[in-house]
């Protein structure tokens, strides 16, 4: 019987939540030239709206670990075929209507950021290469490369808590690595899964532990996912510090990673004790406005803000607008949009692949 996690649904609107905080509350007003600062536009000299914000970009590492756990769930049991047809739904219908919707924002603000053509097209394909038109759409690339790993596996019959050790003995040997300033570039390590395969390979194998598949002999490779998902949620706690602040002294590495601990904490729980045989509707509804939320938020959240600040409102107020209209696009998406794009789109699908092949 299929199981749901309510306060996995939680967690992750929350994730999505602290991002749009990361980037409309802080980046915006703290980085110049990036994309939040060009929708936003704040005046010139502006503080952060909220400073707390620069430590909650942790939201994304939470998202892989969730994106872990979830995959391996919905790999158990099913066929190549029917994973791939489920995961380009579960992707590309929503990718392609959030593009759109940044896209005429972008243009209607006026924004120059880089070839747009170039940019629409791109993040429509989710490139793992980019350039996208919101930046945020790197860690769908991520994903995207995720799910290959998974869907090969799946065609060797390759248990997945296999795929997760391999993952993990990947990522961890790559991070050692760039400890001794042997790193790659980005355009390197995020499609080969080098920084981030530890973050899917502990929601898969937190995955196992709940669902009493857990061995073990898988248990040091947990160890190793939570002690590899940590260091690097430290180390880039420090990065982004001394990138904001000029030094990592007077704020800690310890937010971050604290905010990661309590979610990881409340995802391990969810997966070994607190399901229910039926999503808790709230609960569900928040969980499916994430994905388009995470999508569009400094699209319409800063659309919001921009206008309002123009009428001279005050920041704090802006900002909440801002989020709440970004929930709200992502309620429309997700509710109305999407579903219908994805029930037409997977009739295709269906019509030229599925029914062809039983013809033949």
């Amino acid at each position: 019987m299929r199981r749901y996690f309510p306060l996995i649904d939680a967690v992750r609107f929350l994730a999505a939540l602290g991002v749009g905080l990361h980037h409309l509350g802080f980046t915006a007003w703290r980085a110049d030239s990036t994309f939040p600062a060009l929708i936003v536009a704040p005046p010139a000299g502006s503080k952060p709206v909220i400073e707390f914000g620069w430590a909650l970009w942790v939201g994304v590492e939470v998202f892989f670990v969730i994106s872990g756990a979830v995959i391996a769930a919905s790999a158990l049991d099913s066929s190549p075929v029917r994973f791939l047809r489920g995961r380009f739904l579960r992707l590309y219908p929503a990718v392609w209507i959030c593009s759109a919707v940044i896209a005429v924002i972008t243009v209607g603000l006026g924004v120059v950021y880089g070839n747009l053509p170039v940019r629409i097209v791109s993040s429509a394909l989710i490139n793992p290469l980019g350039p996208w038109l919101d930046p945020v759409f790197w860690t769908l690339a991520v994903e995207l490369c995720f799910y290959a790993l998974v869907w090969l596996s799946l065609t060797q019959a390759i248990p997945i808590e296999r795929v997760a050790c391999g993952l993990v003995v990947w990522s961890a040997a790559y991070l050692v690595l760039s400890y001794f300033d042997l790193g790659l570039s980005p355009a390197i390590e995020r499609p080969l899964l080098l920084r981030h395969g530890v973050f899917f390979a502990l929601g898969i194998l937190l995955w196992s532990w709940g669902a009493r598949r857990l061995t073990p002999a898988h248990i040091p490779f947990l160890v190793l996912s939570i002690l590899g998902a940590f260091y690097e949620v430290a180390v880039k706690a420090e990065e982004a510090a001394i990138s904001f602040f000029g030094s990592a002294a007077d704020h800690s590495a310890g937010w971050p990673v604290a905010i990661f601990a309590a979610a990881t904490a409340v995802i391990a729980l969810s997966l070994r004790w607190l399901s229910t045989p039926r999503p808790l509707t709230t609960l569900r509804t928040l969980g499916l406005i994430t994905y388009p939320l995470y999508l569009v938020h400094t699209a319409v959240g800063g659309l919001v803000m921009h206008e309002l600040l123009v009428a001279g409102v005050d920041p704090t107020a802006a900002l909440c607008a801002g989020l709440i209209g970004a929930v709200l696009a992502g309620w429309v998406i997700s509710a109305f949009a999407e579903p219908a794009l994805r029930a037409a789109v997977a009739n295709q699908i269906d019509t030229l692949f599925f029914r062809r092949s039983r013809e033949v």
